[in-house]
């Protein structure tokens, strides 16, 4: 999958036992470090955070305003 910048939708696995995914229009490791404190917030806590190129058929959305 390579370390490229674009798009793509990041998924993990949360401490609750949920999928937490979000969208992510242009990838940093800013946008990952909101991500996981997001999902922190909700679920205590998460693992393995991945990028995956289409949007997960299941879990939880976190939304950035």
């Amino acid at each position: 999958m390579g370390g490229g910048h674009g798009s793509c939708y990041l998924v993990t696995n949360g401490e609750d036992g949920e999928t937490y995914w979000a969208y992510c229009k242009k990838y940093s490791d800013a946008f990952e470090t909101a991500f996981k404190a997001k999902v922190r917030e909700r679920a205590g806590g998460s693992r393995n955070v991945r990028r995956e190129n289409s949007e997960p058929s299941r879990g939880i959305e976190i939304t950035f305003d």
